[in-house]
C-alpha cells in the first residue's frame, strides 16, 4: 500500500489518498471527434483523461493583446489547463453587416496565445453574456431596431444574431482541437432561465451544427441554479453546467461565510449522472456597485480569500466535480461605457490576480491546488463513495481529547486503481474553531490504519 498525504493550507481543508485495491469503474462514453470525448467522469482530450480546471478571462477587459500572455502564463503557472472567455457582440457586431475581429477584438489572436500558453478554451460568445455588462453585451442597434422579444425565436431577433454566430463560427472552427487549436466548447447564450427556451437554443444549435459550419466541439449551457434547464428536450445541449455563487453578489456581513451547499452531489445524480459535474461559473469574488453601500474589492477578496478557495473549492471536488471553471480568475476593467449601470468600470472581481495583474495569497492557494491535480491523475476518475452524513463506512472520524469541533469526510475512489481521496473539512463550514482528530480507515484488503501514522492529530483551524 502507498500513502500520499496532501495538505492544503491553511489548515480548513485537506486531502489525504490512499492507493487501494479495487474493481474497474463504469463509464458511458460520448465521441465528438478522435481528439474530443467525454463521459460521466471527465473531459477525455486527445486520448487523456483531464480534470477542467479553468478561469474566466474576458478580452475586452484588457483589450491589449500583447498584454493576454502575462495572463495567460500566470493562469498556466497556476496549475490551470484552461481559460473560460466571453465575447462581447456588441464590439464584434456594432451596427448591422458589421463584424469587426480586429486589435483586441481578435479571436486568432486569442487563439494563438492560449495555444502557446498550453491552454484549452471554453468560448462564451452570448449572443447575451450579461457579465455586468451594458445590455448584457448586446449591441445597442439590436434593442432599438429589433421590435419583438429578445432572446426568443423571433424572426427579426433571429435575422439580428444569425450573422453575429456565423461569424464567430468562422473564426473558431479551425481552431478546434481537431484542427490543432485550443477550442474545445462553445456555450449557447448564458444563464437562460426563461420559460420556453428551447426551440430558441434549437435554432441557436442548429446553426453551429449545419454541415457547413465545421463545429465539432460540444455545445453547453450554464443553468444559473439547481433548474434542470436543457439538460432533455428541445434544446438540449451536449454538456450541462450549473453555475454557483455561494457567497452570493450583494454584499450583506462579509465577516462571515454563507454555509456551504450540501446539495451538489445529489443534484448531479439526479439531472445528468451520465456526463461529467461541470460548473461552468463557481464564484471566485463577485463585483461591485456604485453609492455609499459599495463594498469594495479588497473586501470581497477577503471574503473569498484563501481560506474560502481551500473550504469551498475543495467541497466542489468533493461533490465529485470534474470540470470547473472560476469567475473570475482575472477580472480587468470595464472600458467606456461598456458596464451596466449598477457597477462602475473596475471588474477587479476581488479575483485571484487583480485588476493590476499582480497575484495574491489566493492565487498562491490555487497554485497549491493545481500541483495536486497535476500530480494526481487517479483523481481524474473516481466514485463517490459516500461522506460523513452519508453511506460512508470505510472509515470514522476519530474525535480528539478533549473532544474538539467535529470534521466532515467525504470519500472518493478510482475504481480502476483503487486510488482513494478523502476530503475533510469542518462540520460547520462557518466554524472558527478548531477541528483535531484522527481518520480511522479499512482498507480494501481488511488492513485498519489511522492517519496520521506520524502526526498526534489531523489539525483544521481556520486561524493557522
Amino acid at each position: 500500500m502507498k500513502l500520499i498525504t496532501l495538505t492544503v493550507l491553511p489548515l480548513w481543508a485537506w486531502i489525504l489518498s490512499l492507493i487501494l485495491q479495487g474493481t474497474l469503474g463504469q463509464s458511458s462514453l460520448k465521441t465528438f471527434s478522435p481528439d474530443l470525448q467525454f463521459d460521466n467522469y471527465t473531459l477525455i482530450l486527445k486520448g487523456q483523461r483531464i480534470f477542467l480546471h479553468s478561469g474566466e478571462f474576458h478580452t475586452f477587459r484588457l483589450p491589449v493583446p500583447s498584454l493576454w500572455p502575462d495572463i495567460l502564463d500566470k493562469f498556466k503557472a497556476a496549475g490551470f489547463n484552461a481559460i473560460s472567455v466571453y465575447v462581447h457582440m456588441g464590439l464584434v457586431n456594432p451596427s448591422p453587416g458589421v463584424m469587426d475581429f480586429d486589435g483586441y477584438r481578435s479571436l486568432s489572436a486569442l487563439y494563438e496565445a492560449a495555444r502557446l500558453a498550453g491552454l484549452w478554451i471554453v468560448l462564451r460568445p452570448g449572443q447575451y453574456i450579461n457579465g455586468e455588462t451594458t445590455a448584457g453585451g448586446l449591441p445597442h442597434w439590436v434593442t432599438s431596431q429589433v421590435k419583438s422579444e429578445l432572446r426568443t425565436t423571433a424572426a427579426d431577433w433571429n435575422a439580428a444574431w444569425t450573422p453575429y454566430i456565423q461569424a464567430i463560427i468562422g473564426q473558431t472552427n479551425q481552431s478546434q482541437i481537431s484542427n490543432g487549436g485550443p477550442v474545445i466548447a462553445i456555450q449557447i447564450d448564458n444563464e437562460y432561465d426563461q420559460e420556453e427556451g428551447g426551440p430558441y437554443f434549437a435554432e441557436i444549435e442548429a446553426l453551429y451544427r449545419d454541415p457547413s459550419s465545421g463545429i465539432e466541439v460540444p455545445l453547453t449551457h450554464n443553468d444559473p441554479g439547481m433548474l434542470d434547464a436543457f439538460i432533455n428536450g428541445t434544446g438540449a445541449v451536449d454538456l450541462y453546467g450549473m453555475d454557483a455563487y455561494p457567497q452570493g453578489l450583494v454584499a450583506s456581513n462579509l465577516s462571515i461565510w454563507n454555509p456551504i451547499e450540501m446539495g451538489y452531489h445529489t443534484y448531479h445524480e439526479e439531472a445528468n449522472p451520465s456526463q461529467p459535474w461541470y460548473s461552468p461559473e463557481f464564484q471566485s469574488g463577485a463585483f461591485d456597485g456604485w453609492g455609499p453601500d459599495a463594498t469594495g474589492y479588497e473586501d470581497w477578496r477577503a471574503v473569498t480569500d484563501a481560506d474560502f478557495v481551500s473550504v469551498f473549492y475543495l467541497h466542489t471536488w468533493a461533490s465529485n466535480a470534474k470540470l470547473v471553471n472560476y469567475y473570475m480568475l482575472y477580472g480587468g476593467t470595464s472600458w467606456g461605457a461598456l458596464p451596466y449601470p449598477y457597477v462602475y468600470t473596475s471588474y477587479d472581481y476581488g479575483a485571484a490576480i487583480t485588476e493590476a495583474r499582480t497575484l495574491t495569497r489566493k492565487y498562491t492557494e490555487l497554485k497549491l491546488q493545481g500541483i495536486f491535480l497535476r500530480s494526481s491523475p487517479e483523481f481524474y476518475k473516481t466514485d463517490w463513495i459516500g461522506t460523513s452524513s452519508s453511506n460512508l463506512t470505510e472509515g470514522a472520524i476519530i474525535p480528539s481529547s478533549p473532544p474538539t469541533s467535529p470534521a466532515f469526510v467525504s470519500l472518493l475512489r478510482n475504481l480502476d486503481t483503487g486510488a482513494g481521496f478523502w476530503i475533510v473539512r469542518q462540520n460547520d463550514s462557518t466554524s472558527l474553531a478548531l477541528s483535531s482528530f484522527k481518520l480511522n480507515v479499512t482498507t480494501a484488503g481488511n488492513q485498519k490504519l489511522t492517519i496520521p501514522i506520524v502526526a498526534s492529530s489531523i489539525n483544521l483551524d481556520r486561524t493557522v
